[in-house]
């Protein structure tokens, strides 16, 4: 999975008329002739899906001038290289959403950027292969100037690289973990497509334990476990749950396993209790003696050995899974 670039040309004119305010957000009513400036914004995503992977892009243009007033909102075709996206002249904060259906935004909610923060989605509407992105960038709606903006997915990764045991300084040091699994839990079910990191989860997914019954109307609920610990990338959406205090909901990594037939857990706060969007979460571990009993009691040190990378997503190799 490579980084892809699209260069897109951002053409701004200054004589257009004003954003209808009984217009429903499918297309602009702007007219114009007179041609202010093109600026050039190279658009980068990462991850798992190019940006040719996306049939369309919404576009918002916001007044950048304390009132985040809608300027302009289009949803174009991403048939090339090139949007011609169009606004007033001046300072305007630009919002791309890429992955998003036709219907999805409600017209009083893109009215002012604020409101187009409250928009949530779904994690039932997710999918990996191609993931709602964003990316929010300041602009200057003028003569010349280059941006430059990344598409960031909401979702994060979670990948198992590699697992062991060491058992050599336990009396059942020739055990062997058995049935191992690895699955998320306390998974928030709904985001903001504008991410500001104050969000408390809701809709929780397998909360405190796996719950495949609750996970049924998920399309994609593989998202959410690794059977077998083979390497295959699970997902989540962001939270900041710190270390599972009173009134939080920190997103955990469970390993599952049996030894000498008794079922043990291993639950490592994803991210070290703070998962951002658009994050990998690659995991080594090395499990040294039995866990605990509870799915959702995070597991001690003594119990496991935990070496983890957070990353933007970027391919990686060299998994191995050996216990």
């Amino acid at each position: 999975m490579k980084t892809s670039q699209i260069s897109i040309e951002v053409l701004f004119l200054t004589a257009i008329l004003p954003f209808a305010t009984a217009c429903r957000p499918q297309a602009t009513s702007l007219q114009s002739s007179t041609l202010a400036c093109t600026t050039s914004i190279s658009l980068y995503c990462k991850g798992v899906a190019s940006v040719a992977e996306y049939d369309s892009v919404d576009v918002f243009v916001y007044e950048n001038d304390g009132t985040g007033r809608l300027d302009t909102y289009q949803k174009l075709p991403l048939n090339g290289p090139v949007l011609q996206i169009q606004s007033r002249a001046g300072n305007k904060t630009a919002v791309l959403v890429a992955g998003a259906d036709n219907g999805f935004f409600d017209y009083n909610d893109i009215l002012y950027l604020e409101g187009l923060g409250t928009v949530t989605r779904n994690l039932a509407d997710e999918d990996p292969e191609r993931p709602l992105r964003s990316a929010v960038i300041n602009v200057t709606a003028g003569p010349s100037g280059e941006h430059s903006a990344s598409l960031t997915p909401l979702l994060a990764e979670v990948t198992v690289r590699s697992l062991r045991t060491d058992f050599s300084a336990r009396p059942y040091k020739d055990a062997v973990l058995e049935n191992a699994r690895a699955y998320l839990i306390n998974v928030s079910g709904i985001c903001p497509i504008l991410w500001q990191g104050d969000f408390n989860p809701r809709e929780i997914y397998n909360y405190g334990k796996e719950d495949s019954e609750g996970c049924r109307n998920l399309p994609h609920p593989e998202i959410l476990r690794d059977d077998g610990v083979s390497g295959i990338p699970m997902y989540c959406y962001p939270c900041r749950g710190g270390n599972g205090g009173l009134g939080t909901c920190t997103t955990r990594l469970v390993i599952e396993g049996t030894i000498e037939g008794v079922t043990y857990y291993y639950p490592i706060n994803v991210g070290n209790g703070t998962v951002e969007p658009g994050h990998r979460y690659i995991y080594d571990l090395t499990i040294t003696r039995t866990g605990t009993l509870d799915p959702d009691v995070p597991a001690e040190s003594s119990m496991i050995d935990v070496m983890m990378e957070a990353v933007p997503w970027e391919e990686y190799e060299n998994e191995e899974i050996l216990y």
